[in-house]
């Protein structure tokens, strides 16, 4: 009954701010049929539900009761592969708006296709987002508050493109989560491809306003043979050096884990979660889905 009657005042709320009734039906629909999916035990701590706030035709906007704060500010998250149900969204604990991308358009979400999702997709999305909810509270004057972008696996890739422009992104961005998310060529090619990761770790080493937390594994993506690309325990340790970042003592209650290591600098954290070493393919799956989760609840 009390589901039931969270959809009704939902429904209500749009209706009233003069959105379609039946895209909120279908919307709703749609949530409830992928919470069904959902495959990963969680335990809620906010309820979101999926809103009908169109960002993009492989993207949804989720979001929690009360999600305006009393000065109007609301934090947005957006995603880049993983938490894409109001169920993975709740278990982040966030009071925010969350848009996830969850597959590009054109296909799989592989390492080089992720170009439509630089900083001209967050601006975008952002300004729907406080447009729309200026329209449905029409007494308040809504802004953006804290933004954080998250990405696990090849979603680190639109991570990285953003971060590039940071400069462009509308108010800045004030976190960033790679899950297992960090991906880089091997050797001398390693420092290109961490440059815009690594100059804005030295923001968040300096700026309290910033974060950034860097989840590393013993996964190596692409040619795990041949290792053509860094894994991201070694990136997570180049940009760790790069930034000065000290370890720092570890308990088994960290975050509500017990990681192999930590290690920090301001607002900087490289969290590795398991011991750099050879593991089998399976154990590389369990790792990289282990980082998934961590990266939910932190």
């Amino acid at each position: 009954m009390q589901g039931n009657t969270r959809l009704k005042l939902l429904k209500n709320i749009f209706k009233n701010a003069g959105l379609a009734t039946d895209l909120v039906n279908s919307l709703i629909s749609k949530k409830q049929s992928e919470e069904k999916k959902e495959e990963i035990e969680i335990k809620p701590k906010e309820e979101y539900k999926q809103v009908p706030i169109s960002v993009g035709s492989n993207a949804i906007v989720m979001a929690p009761p009360n999600v305006i704060k009393p000065d109007g500010s609301v934090d947005i998250v957006i995603n880049f592969k993983g938490v894409n149900t109001p169920a993975h969204a709740s278990a982040t604990g966030r009071r925010a708006v969350m848009v996830s991308v969850y597959e590009p358009e054109g296909g799989q979400y592989k390492f080089g296709n992720y170009s439509q999702y630089n900083h001209n997709f967050v601006n975008d999305a952002v300004n729907k987002i406080i447009t729309t909810l200026q329209k449905a509270n029409p007494d308040k004057v809504i802004k953006r508050g804290k933004l954080t972008i998250t990405g696990w696996s090849a979603g680190g890739s639109s991570l990285k493109q953003i971060l590039a422009n940071e400069d462009k992104v509308e108010g800045g961005v004030n976190e960033v989560i790679f899950s297992d998310a960090l991906h880089a060529g091997m050797g001398n090619q390693m420092d290109a491809g961490l440059a815009s990761v690594i100059e804005y770790a030295r923001k968040a080493a300096k700026d309290p306003s910033k974060k950034i937390t860097l989840i590393s594994t013993g996964v190596v993506p692409g040619d795990r043979t041949g290792q053509t690309m860094a894994s991201t325990y070694d990136t997570g340790k180049r940009v760790s050096e790069m930034v000065g970042a000290n370890p720092v003592p570890v308990d088994g209650s960290y975050r509500g884990g017990d990681p192999a290591s930590v290690s920090r600098s301001g607002g900087f954290e490289w969290i590795q979660l398991f011991p750099p070493g050879k593991y089998s393919v399976e154990e590389m799956k369990q790792q990289h889905r282990k980082a998934y989760e961590w990266g939910i609840r932190n």
